[in-house]
């Protein structure tokens, strides 16, 4: 089991592609992203992290507008995050 994230983290997630079938896999945790959840193949050790922010809704529809940030490591996205989100 992990540790539990810091406030205002809920959205941060690892992701790495599959060499194999080319498909995204995303996780919180570092171990569940050892193997391809569709192929099953090895999964590389690079990876980016990305995060999201719901920005508002959308009122025509009523769902939340959501904007995503990516970068390298962990560090990197959170300061890239605003900073009204993470409260």
């Amino acid at each position: 089991m992990t540790g539990r994230r810091s406030n205002g983290e809920g959205s941060v997630v690892k992701r790495k592609t599959c060499p194999k079938c080319k498909k995204i896999n995303s996780s919180a945790s570092e171990k569940n992203l050892k193997k391809c959840k569709y192929c099953g193949e090895t999964l590389p050790q690079e990876g980016t992290w990305m995060a999201q922010a719901v920005m508002g809704i959308n009122p025509a529809t009523g769902k939340p507008k959501r904007k995503s940030f990516y970068g390298k490591t962990h560090k990197k996205v959170v300061k890239k995050w605003p900073r009204s989100c993470r409260k």
